[in-house]
C-alpha cells in the first residue's frame, strides 16, 4: 500500500467533512476570483500557487478545480493545465436572451410582494452606484450591480428558477465585465438599475417583467456595439 492510500485509509468522518467543507470553500474563493475579475478568461490557474495563496494543502485544490471545470468555469488542457474558460461572443450573446427570459420571470413573480424592506434594499444598493459611477470605479459597481441582482433573486422565493439564473449568471462573468468595462455606461447602467426599482414597486407583473427583460437586453446591445465601433475602429 502506497503512502497515500495508507493516509486516505486513516482519514476518520470527522476528517471527511473537514476536507469536503475545505473543497468547497476553495471552490467558492476561486468563483469569486472569476466573478470579480482577479481571474480573466483564458488565463493559466496553477495548482500550487492556488494552493499556496489559499493556504491549503493542493488536494482540496485539485478537488475544486475539477468541480469547477464540469460546472463549465475552468478549462483542463491535457500537458498543459487548467485554464479559465473563454467564452465565445456568439455564446454570450445567447446566455444575455436566456438571462433576459429568467430575470423578467423572477421580477414578475415579486408583483405585489416587493415589501418596503426589499425596496429599501436595493435603492440602498442603488445610491452606492451612482456613487461608484460618479468615480469612475468599474470594480466597485461591478459588484454593485451583482449585489443588485441577488436581492432581487434571493426574494425571489422560487429555487428552481433562481438555480436556473444563477447558472446562466456565472457563465456570464467570463465575459461581462470586459463589457462593462470597454462598452458601458456606468451612469447609464445605475440610472437603469434606479428605475428597475421604481417599476417593480408600482407596476403590474407583465410591465415588470418587460422591463427587466429589456434591461437585460439593453446589456446585450451596448456589447454589440461597443464590439462593432471596436472592428470599425481598428480598420
Amino acid at each position: 500500500m502506497d503512502q497515500e492510500a495508507a493516509g486516505l485509509e486513516r482519514l476518520t468522518p470527522l476528517d471527511i467533512l473537514r476536507s469536503t467543507s475545505l473543497t468547497q470553500a476553495v471552490e467558492r474563493e476561486v468563483e469569486r476570483m472569476i466573478v470579480e475579475g482577479e481571474l480573466q478568461g483564458g488565463s493559466h490557474v496553477s495548482e500550487q500557487a492556488m494552493a499556496a495563496r489559499l493556504g491549503v494543502s493542493r488536494g482540496p485544490v485539485r478537488e475544486a478545480f475539477r468541480s469547477l471545470v464540469q460546472a463549465g468555469l475552468l478549462v483542463a488542457v491535457r500537458n498543459r493545465g487548467v485554464f479559465v474558460r473563454e467564452m465565445a461572443l456568439h455564446e454570450i450573446l445567447e446566455l444575455y436572451d436566456v438571462r433576459a427570459a429568467l430575470e423578467g420571470e423572477m421580477a414578475a413573480s415579486l408583483q405585489g410582494r416587493a415589501d418596503p424592506e426589499l425596496l429599501k434594499r436595493l435603492r440602498h444598493v442603488v445610491r452606492s452606484m451612482r456613487g461608484a459611477a460618479k468615480r469612475d470605479a468599474v470594480a466597485e459597481l461591478y459588484k454593485l450591480n451583482i449585489r443588485f441582482h441577488d436581492v432581487l433573486a434571493n426574494a425571489c422565493g422560487n429555487s428552481k428558477l433562481v438555480a436556473l439564473y444563477r447558472s446562466v449568471v456565472r457563465d456570464m462573468h467570463l465575459f461581462r465585465r470586459e463589457g462593462l468595462d470597454r462598452f458601458g455606461s456606468l451612469p447609464e447602467s445605475a440610472a437603469e438599475h434606479a428605475r428597475l426599482v421604481e417599476v417593480l414597486s408600482v407596476e403590474s407583473a407583465a410591465t415588470i417583467r418587460e422591463q427587466f427583460h429589456a434591461h437585460v437586453l439593453s446589456g446585450r446591445s451596448r456589447l454589440e456595439n461597443g464590439l462593432a465601433a471596436a472592428r470599425s475602429d481598428s480598420k
